[in-house]
């Protein structure tokens, strides 16, 4: 698809896909990705107090409840372009089939015997050689661009001497700040997860419009399930009464 040179902010529809993808916003919403295909997503907020309300007067022990988070779908990747540049050249190769071998007799071909050449018999004979054991065979590569940006921003505000006095000792105040870091690593975390599954989804979504020129991309799971039984149940049966047979 087409991409412009400048930047296109990006964090309006990251915030969509991660309260979609974490139950926050009970209406699910189409998301296009059709103008988004980079990187992105949303600070997750986790409340109406601002930092200093929420902490009261040190009444006892504090305890951090916060755990890293790893984004899952982690083989979709952000390919880096370099420093200097952001476009990025993409280089595959289409598949190719094996061929009949010309450097040995096979129960198909003769290819060695006096007389014959490359392809030509002798009259009458009622052998076959291949053409040529060293035909000329150039894989054919796919060549594709890519460039554009999409970008968004994550911040973090920490008033280290303000907060102080809200902690007993160093050490708790340390395993504050580093809950909050956490958290904020496991917003960023959430956002990757969240194009990682946009992406995926994209790609589902691609193989079924293009169902018609690629024939048995899509499968009807249902009918599949229905042919193989005998059976003639609803697709909401399957996820329903039928769940642990459909999904065996």
């Amino acid at each position: 698809m087409a991409r412009t040179i400048t930047p296109k902010d990006a964090f309006s529809i990251m915030n969509l896909l991660v309260k979609e993808a974490i139950g926050a916003d009970a209406t699910i919403q189409v998301v296009d990705s059709s103008s988004f295909i980079s990187a992105g997503e949303t600070v997750l907020a986790t409340g109406t107090e601002n930092v200093l309300n929420a902490l009261s007067i040190v009444l006892g022990r504090t305890f951090m409840a916060v755990r890293p988070y790893k984004a899952k779908l982690g083989i979709i990747n952000a390919i880096d372009t370099g420093l200097y540049t952001n476009r990025l050249r993409k280089i595959s190769f289409y598949d190719e089939e094996s061929q009949a071998s010309g450097a040995w007799n096979t129960d198909l071909y003769t290819n060695l015997a006096n007389g014959f050449d490359n392809g030509s018999n002798p009259s009458g004979g009622s052998a076959q050689s291949v053409g040529t054991m060293w035909e000329q065979h150039l894989y054919e590569p796919i060549e594709m661009n890519f460039a554009g940006q999409s970008v968004f921003d994550f911040s973090i505000t920490v008033p280290e001497v303000q907060l102080q006095i809200a902690f007993r000792s160093p050490e708790e105040f340390a395993a504050f700040i580093s809950g909050m870091m956490t958290k904020h690593g496991n917003d960023i975390e959430k956002t990757k997860e969240a194009f990682n599954r946009m992406t995926l989804l994209n790609k589902i979504a691609g193989c079924y419009a293009l169902d018609s020129d690629m024939p048995g991309t899509v499968v009807n799971l249902t009918k599949a399930f229905n042919d193989e039984y005998g059976t003639s149940y609803s697709s909401d049966d399957l996820r329903t009464t039928y769940i642990k047979e459909f999904l065996a």
